[in-house]
């Protein structure tokens, strides 16, 4: 198989043999430095892909002896108090003196691919900040761009800060990185194409691309489509205070049939709420006696009669009045007992609601209050957070949220959101097959596909399966302390990423990317170096199958991994990928 990477040894006498005296290492390892010339660690080496090397050589040439055009053009020498690199035509950075160069946002790569290639003077240099220095230029495509870079950094920065994205958590999420992420693909979009984002996750990315154009998200998780969509314009907030309004009654109805069932352990949970939380003997006493009064459900378990037939009922017809699944399954678990009410009440509120994107709407808000009102590990509901002495304060504190107080203040808040918002986030069924079929049947449109698949082997509907279980609302099975769904009777999705075989997950990136490149359209595919597939292997294997242009950015961030007890951060690299058919 052909290799379309060339290591940093080779890379070197490459530009040795092709600029002889015109070649300059140091300038070579500024590039590197600044990220103009994209490098992927392998095997204690560094690898650079060959279509970056042309930018590499142009750019060495270009800065070959120009002490007196900076002259010209600056009016003076201010190499001799900064370090100026010539970038194309009329394009320049300015950096302050020191020993490591730092690393230039990812859209400086592509600056330089424009100014390269076109030139447009204008009568004024304009000076435009950059995190590690500034950009200068009289080159009016340069200025231009510059100028909607900007203007994207305030959308963006806008979409960072709002309420919505801050309330709810999931692994992967690209919420800190999507600046980079949107401008690695800008350059490669225009204004006729749509956004697919194929495997959307927390919908963090399908929020950032319905600012710029229309939107479709896809996940194998119903849940995590619901989150995209309610990111996007199609709630005013006239109707959803209507909404309220209708789903109010049905909700009480719900409250009232499971206040009464669960009336013990309602009242001792009101008291626990109400004992001063100096005496936490007495707190956690309390707790513990109604832990053991409480009767759920588990398929892992014995469980009482009453309970069995309690769910059994329910699994044969979920609609079933009342709605109790999370208070069977998940009180004193992941929530507290009257929120497990609430929760459920809202939920059997929502199927009265005759119109389906009114109820995709409410449930999409519902997920959110799940989230924020749970008492986990992180964000996720992989195993239920051990209450002890030392947190049985914060947990009662975090339990006493009224899930409906929740719900209607975030079904307010996203519709005041959604009001300001340009486009709708439209649901595509997943998994990736299925939404690609769909795509298959737009042969009319040109879209641009991101592609964010899982990087590691975790299972990541363990992690949200409580989520999940509240978008079906099946009364599933419950297995062990976690309540999961099984996965081996196919209640819980199993990603074909989750394998421990390399190969296959490499595999299956590819296979992937070529389907949607063989549609014509554009493939983004964002990874990154701590991932467990080979960036380089799936390049080339894409590379060698379909003739395709291929551009690589990359950016150095903080990672926050998932830990049962603590967040850790971890420093990685964030490659976004872009594949085009040739020619296109």
């Amino acid at each position: 198989m052909k290799t379309f990477f060339i290591s940093y040894k080779d890379l070197q006498k490459r530009l040795k043999k092709e600029l002889g005296y015109k070649y300059n290492k140091q300038l070579l390892s500024n590039l590197i430095e600044m990220g103009l010339l994209t490098s992927i660690f392998q095997n204690e080496d560094i690898y650079f892909f060959e279509g970056d090397v042309q930018i590499c050589k142009n750019i060495i040439e270009e800065n070959y002896n120009i002490v007196e055009e900076i002259k010209s053009y600056f009016k003076y020498r201010c190499d001799l108090f900064f370090d100026i690199l010539k970038i194309g035509n009329g394009t320049y950075i300015r950096t302050e003196k020191k020993e490591k160069k730092t690393k230039m946002p990812s859209y400086i790569k592509y600056i330089s691919i424009l100014s390269l290639t076109k030139y447009k003077f204008s009568t004024e240099s304009v000076f435009f900040n950059l995190s590690g220095g500034v950009l200068v230029s009289n080159n009016q495509f340069v200025i231009s761009y510059c100028e909607q870079i900007k203007e994207r950094e305030t959308i963006i920065s806008q979409t960072k800060t709002n309420d919505f994205a801050n309330t709810s958590t999931y692994m992967g999420i690209k919420k800190s990185i999507s600046d980079f992420i949107i401008e690695s693909i800008i350059p490669h979009y225009n204004k006729k194409q749509i956004f697919l984002d194929l495997m959307c996750g927390s919908g963090s990315m399908s929020n950032v691309f319905s600012k710029f154009g229309r939107t479709y998200a896809s996940d194998a998780q119903m849940f995590c489509m619901l989150l995209a969509k309610v990111q996007g314009k199609g709630l005013s907030t006239k109707h959803a205070l209507e909404l309220l309004d209708e789903v109010y009654p049905h909700y009480i109805k719900n409250i009232e049939s499971l206040n009464n069932l669960l009336k013990k352990q309602v009242e001792l949970e009101e008291e626990l709420f109400h004992i001063d939380m100096a005496n936490i003997n007495e707190i956690f006493k309390l707790y513990k006696i109604l832990v053991s009064t409480t009767k759920l459900y588990s398929s892992t378990e014995i469980v009482s009669p009453e309970v069995l037939n309690l769910i059994n009922s329910r699994k044969d017809n979920n609609k079933k009045f009342p709605y109790c699944l999370f208070s069977i399954y998940y009180a004193n678990v992941f929530f507290g007992i009257q929120q497990c009410i609430q929760i459920d009440s809202i939920r059997y509120a929502i199927d009265q609601i005759s119109n389906q994107d009114d109820r995709e709407w409410l449930l999409g808000v519902l997920i959110i209050t799940t989230s924020v009102v749970s008492t986990n590990y992180g964000g996720h509901f992989a195993q239920p957070r051990k209450i002890e002495k030392s947190n049985i304060s914060t947990v009662l504190e975090k339990r006493k949220k009224s899930a409906w107080l929740e719900f209607s203040k975030r079904l307010l808040e996203i519709a005041v959101e959604s009001e300001k918002k340009g486009n709708c986030i439209a649901i595509v069924q997943g998994p990736w097959q299925k939404a690609l079929e769909w795509l298959n049947k737009q042969r009319d449109e040109e879209v641009l596909v991101y592609l964010d698949a899982p990087y590691k082997r975790e299972d990541y509907s363990r992690y949200y399966h409580v989520l999940e279980t509240l978008t079906l609302y099946d009364y599933p099975s419950s297995e062990y302390k976690g309540r999961n769904r099984s996965i081996h009777s196919g209640e819980r999705f199993r990603s074909e990423f989750s394998t421990r075989k390399i190969e296959k997950i490499e595999k299956q990136l590819v296979c992937i990317i070529i389907k949607i490149l063989s549609l014509n359209n554009v493939c983004a595919w964002s990874y990154s170096n701590n991932g467990v597939a080979n960036i380089m292997s799936v390049i080339n294997c894409v590379k060698n199958k379909l003739p395709c242009e291929v551009f690589i950015y990359d950016i150095e961030h903080k990672h926050n991994t998932q830990g049962k007890w603590k967040k850790t951060q971890k420093n990685i690299i964030e490659y976004c990928i872009i594949f085009k058919v040739s020619g296109r």
